[in-house]
């Protein structure tokens, strides 16, 4: 059995590698400026996530997101995208409200639950920032408006509930 990431900054660090195209490998020096961190942090963790498969090391200092990462990033966008929707949509939080508190919360709701979730929903495709939803992870990374709400989020994810 493989072992599955639950921590917000894992996938933080698989949306940042999945900005690149295909071709593309993101710098270590790239990354820790995108998410803000000393390039040593930035390093050791991209390292745990190679160990874990998630993300692939080519030469030095050069990184790119697996199919592995992909996949597991899709179910966290997935994840953030229903909860997004059921936040607002059930409990009438405003959206960008609604938003922010998916994402601090998105990569520690367990799939099963998801998945009931947007039963409930009716299979949302689109949250209510007009992004859509990949379900169960199926997307093509090239899209850019799947990752919309949960890319733009990165940098916000740290500051709510902190004023």
């Amino acid at each position: 059995m493989s072992r599955r990431i639950t921590s917000r900054r894992a996938y933080e660090y698989l949306a940042s590698l999945a900005e690149a195209s295909d071709t593309e490998y993101v710098s270590l020096k790239k990354i820790s400026e995108r998410l803000k961190v000393k390039p040593s942090s930035a390093y050791e963790y991209l390292e745990k996530l190679v160990s874990l498969k998630y993300v692939e090391k080519i030469g030095r200092g050069k990184y790119k997101i697996t199919a592995k990462g992909l996949e597991e990033l899709g179910l966290r966008m997935w994840a953030h995208g229903v909860l997004e929707t059921y936040f607002h949509k059930i409990l009438n939080i405003e959206p960008d409200k609604a938003c922010l508190i998916a994402s601090r919360i998105d990569h520690i709701f367990p799939i099963e639950i998801i998945e009931k979730l947007c039963i409930i929903l009716g299979h949302p495709s689109k949250c209510p920032h007009n992004h859509k939803i990949p379900h169960k992870g199926v997307f093509d990374k090239n899209d850019k408006t799947l990752m919309s709400c949960f890319l733009n989020n990165v940098d916000k994810r740290r500051s709510v509930g902190r004023k």
